[in-house]
């Protein structure tokens, strides 16, 4: 969790300190690596692999014209 440590505050702005960053990037990586069983493969998946799927999925459809179905999650 962050707190008020992790900031650095001037008058008019605050922004997270390097400690924060580093935590946050932390929390972002966990819940990337959180899984869910994908129907489709028949097996889990995270939430990075998702995405990269995706991405494969747009690139299909620029180089190949493949017509491009959107994830819907079902969870």
């Amino acid at each position: 969790m962050l707190t008020a440590a992790d900031f650095v505050s001037d008058v008019r702005s605050a922004s997270l300190s390097k400690a924060g960053r580093k935590k946050v990037a932390v929390m972002v990586r966990e819940e990337l690596a959180t899984t869910v069983h994908h129907r489709r493969l028949g097996r889990k998946v995270s939430y990075e692999e998702l995405i990269h799927l995706e991405a494969l999925k747009l690139v299909r459809l620029c180089l190949e014209g493949t017509p491009y179905k959107a994830f819907r999650p079902w969870w």
